[in-house]
């Protein structure tokens, strides 16, 4: 999943520990913490974080769906967001 940045919203600002999409939580690496990364994947120097779920739990069917995006920032604020997905087999 991505989380996308702007200038007016930072995700170095969220909690990835609290990150849930769909109801999965993100995959973690022992001692290391959840598999999440910041990259500038759109080219355009703004900041998104892109974090790995455990699929194999996914509800979803192959397909066209959509799924949400809940979580917190390190202030407490809440995150959520829903999208539509794509599920390729």
């Amino acid at each position: 999943m991505a989380i996308l940045g702007s200038a007016t919203f930072d995700v170095f600002d969220i909690d990835d520990t609290t990150l849930l999409f769909d109801g999965l939580k993100v995959r973690v690496r022992a001692k290391k913490g959840p598999l999440c990364k910041v990259e500038d994947v759109r080219g355009d120097l703004i900041p998104v974080l892109v974090c790995q779920v455990e699929t194999a739990l996914f509800m979803i069917e192959p397909g066209q769906g959509t799924a949400e995006l809940t979580g917190e920032t390190f202030y407490g604020i809440a995150i959520v967001g829903e999208d539509s997905i794509e599920i390729v087999p």
